[in-house]
Parts: structure tokens; sequence; C-alpha cells
């Protein structure tokens, strides 16, 4: 009998792409019936393009404010000041433009907006814990009435293969062209398709529980920590999950190989970090990562169960 399960389907309003920014959204702040957007963008976008200077001009007054220069990992104290922003703009929409810390940051200021949070402190009650048994503590918190509108420009079941198939090659053809627009395209889909899971209540696993603590113990941006951790941790799982590694070898378009060299090799092949001491980890740090990760949730839904900081050990020794 095969394995039981559960996939918690939500329902998901709209998806727009391949479409500018500036074309699509004082469109869907009419629908939404919203005129006071407050703009969370990606400073890289904002100084090197014209993505948000071209958003502003197309949403004029309906552009109350612009936070750009979010750090890595969204900090509670760089949250705040958005927050604060949104507020005193009168804001009734959150637009993000830019990667993961970005589309972060907008949940966060929903809650802070709800809850009338001020101060960094102010957010200590709706801090999700996880005990090192993996047990989870979660808070009561309000849905919110100022939402978000996410224009996602990064990475993260039958969708996840989709994606990884459109990441596999597109990513490849982008480095190749940074041009090819068909290219950023197809990585943008991925993109899409890879979040899915989340919605839905599919766990994420080591890479992403290790990965949370080098950003935060270590300043590793969250990018490259998937880019160290993930060929170590499909390594140390594959006596856990050979079906589900050999399904995603063969998405990456290299059937029958093991699923971590596959992922090794497409990080190496685009110019990316691929160990620990790539960036700038080192082993006296490693203590403190095992102990640290047995308290993300994420940690604790790996394919292969991890039973205390010595497993999370051996797999940073993998990327070492």
């Amino acid at each position: 009998m095969s394995q039981g399960g559960r996939f918690n389907a939500i329902a998901l309003e709209r998806v727009v792409f391949g479409r500018p920014a500036a074309e699509v959204v004082p469109g869907e702040l009419e629908r939404l019936g919203r005129s006071r957007a407050c703009l969370l963008v990606s400073d890289s976008l904002r100084t090197g393009t014209s993505e948000v200077s071209d958003l502003e001009e197309a949403l004029g007054g309906a552009a109350v404010g612009t936070y750009s220069g979010m750090p890595p990992h969204t900090p509670r104290e760089a949250v705040i000041e958005c927050a604060a922003l949104a507020r005193e703009s009168r804001a009734d929409i959150i637009v993000t433009l830019g990667g993961g810390s970005l589309t972060d940051a907008g949940k966060v200021v929903q809650l802070c907006l709800e809850h009338d949070v001020t101060e960094p402190e102010g957010l200590k009650p709706f801090i999700t814990r996880t005990a090192a048994d993996g047990r989870v503590e979660s808070p009561a918190i309000r849905a919110p009435r100022v939402r978000q509108l996410t224009l996602p420009t990064t990475l993260s079941d039958g969708p996840a293969l989709h994606a990884l198939r459109l990441l596999g090659a597109g990513l490849r053809r982008s480095k190749a062209d940074p041009a090819d627009l068909d290219a950023r395209l197809d990585c943008q889909l991925g993109v899409w398709a890879s979040m899915e899971h989340n919605q839905d209540g599919i766990p994420m696993g080591a890479s992403h529980g290790i990965g949370h603590v080098l950003g935060g113990t270590c300043g590793v941006p969250h990018g490259h920590t998937s880019c160290v951790m993930l060929p170590a941790v499909l390594d140390w799982n594959a006596e856990a999950n050979p079906q589900a590694q050999a399904r995603v070898s063969e998405a990456l378009g290299r059937p029958g190989e093991p699923a971590s060299q596959v992922a090794d090799e497409l990080v190496r092949e685009l110019g990316l970090p691929r160990s620990l001491t790539e960036v700038g980890v080192s082993r006296e740090q490693f203590d403190v990562v095992a102990r640290n990760a047995m308290h993300d949730r994420s940690i604790h839904t790996n394919p292969r169960a991890i039973h205390g900081p010595e497993d999370v050990l051996e797999i940073l020794e993998l990327a070492a």
C-alpha cells in the first residue's frame, strides 16, 4: 500500500505573468478597490533598473510611499521601518517588488499594521517557536485588512517537477544569454510553480532549515545557502527517498544519475558558491549552526529523520 498523506489546497486569487509590472499593477489595484500603495522594493532594482521608477510613474498618486534597501533575511528593525512608512502614508495595500526578503517583509508588515506593532520587541508574541524535539507553538494572528500584492523576482509534487524542468533549462539559458527574455520567463514561472507547496503545507526539509540558520547566524545570503546545502542534503537523504530523488534527476535532464551530483553540477555551471568555505562559514561555527538548526521547523520535516545536532553536523561536513 502506498504511503498516505495530506494535501491542503487553498484558493489562489490571481496570477499575472509575462507582462511588465508597471502595466499590470495599476489595474490590479483598481480591481481590488485599493488606492494607496506602499511599495517595498529591491534596492538593486531601484538603482540598477528602471523597474521601480516605471512602477511609481504608472501608479502616480496611488504610490504613497516607497521603501528600498531591505537587508537579507528580513530583520525586525527594517520591517518595523516599513510598517511605520505604510502606517504614516495610510496605505491600504502593500506592493512588494523583489526577492524573498521583500516578500516576507510584506507579510510581517501586514501583521504589524493589523496588531499595531511599532517596535521590534512587539513582534515577540507572534513568533512561532520550534523546540529541539520538533514541537511547534503557534500564536493567534488576526487576518490582516491591509493586504499584499507580490511581484516576486527569485525562487523555492507534480508542479514542483514542472518547476525543476523550467528552472533547470531556464537558468542555464539565462546564464548563457542574460537578454533572453523567454528564458527569464521560464525561470519566473518555475519560481511560482516551485513555491506552490508552501501554500499547501508540503514541508521543505533540512536544506531550508539549515539555510535559515546559516543566514541568521553566519550572514550567508539565502540564495547561496540553497546552493551550498541542497546537494549535501540530497546526498544525506538519498537512502530515505530514492524514488523522489530519481524524479529530481529526470526533471533536471539527467535521468539515472544521483540527484546530489546533478544539483551540484548545475550550481557550479551557474557560477554560484558550492561549499560552506566559499560563503565564509568555518568549521568552528558548525556546532552552533547544528544546535540552532534543531529549532527550525523544516529540520523536523526532513525525509530522513534528524535526531539531533550530530546529524546536522554530518550534513555540514558534506557541504564543507
